[in-house]
């Protein structure tokens, strides 16, 4: 009876010995390894990050999370993402913009927006047929030049762009030129945003259709083109339809 009381008593120091309680560090070593949706990166990355361990695409623009990351865009914010085709300046802004009311005078179409607004974002197809935003240039400055193939001095304008673009991208710039109209006075087609980017020296700037006036009349304020708006990295409007056509005054 002595024997098996002793047995008894130290059987739960014997258990405990070899089932210890609590994570060792090799459990520890084994969960910073641990990528459970397989888009490369840990989840413990990805707590860090305020991302989703289960989901490879925590924002839904259709690029894993660890892509995003190695390519400097946010895994968190959905316009912040690498178009396929452009070489584009995308940015990211640590929220996504709240936009404001349009604030400026109305123009027997619309009321337009002023300097000090935040910009609402917009989506248009670019001349590769991809669907480019606004605020994926969030963090950058931007200058957009609407214009017309008809149009001398938007021509003028767009013959010097790339050079702008060249000058001030380094420094967080983006230009974006869209087309409202072809030479015939109609809404532009996809050939016409090629012929566009090709016959004024584009490299890295994206030709937006906006044949249908879904953003155009909104900054235009005499009724001329080009049209140049300067929106601030924080999509602050800067310049509205007042003529500036190098960014050097606001970066």
């Amino acid at each position: 009876m002595r024997l098996r009381a002793t047995i008894f008593l130290l059987a739960p120091l014997m258990l405990s010995s070899c089932f210890p309680f609590g994570k060792s560090d090799d459990d520890d070593d084994d969960d910073a390894t641990v990528d459970s949706d397989g888009d490369g990166l840990t989840d413990q990355e990805e707590a860090e990050l305020g991302t989703d361990p289960d989901d490879a695409d925590t924002d839904g623009d259709g690029q894993d999370d660890g892509a995003e990351v190695e390519a400097g865009t946010s895994p968190t914010n959905p316009y912040s993402l690498t178009y396929e085709y452009g070489g584009y300046n995308v940015g990211s802004c640590d929220e996504i913009p709240e936009a404001s009311e349009p604030s400026g005078p109305n123009n027997d179409y619309a009321n337009t927006w002023a300097n000090g607004d935040v910009a609402a974002n917009f989506t248009l197809v670019d001349q590769y047929g991809q669907d480019v935003s606004l605020y994926s240039f969030c963090g950058q400055h931007v200058m957009i030049a609407f214009g017309a193939a008809w149009c001398g001095p938007c021509k003028d304008l767009a013959d010097e762009v790339q050079a702008v673009q060249d000058e001030y991208g380094p420094e967080g710039f983006q230009a974006i030129e869209v087309l409202i109209e072809d030479a015939g006075g109609n809404p532009p087609d996809q050939q016409d945003l090629v012929d566009w980017y090709n016959d004024h020296g584009m490299v890295n700037i994206p030709v937006l259709d906006d044949g249908a006036y879904e953003v155009w009349p909104y900054y235009e304020l005499d009724w001329g083109i080009p049209t140049v708006v300067h929106i601030g990295p924080d999509m602050t409007i800067l310049s509205v339809d007042e003529y500036i056509y190098d960014p050097g005054q606001f970066m």
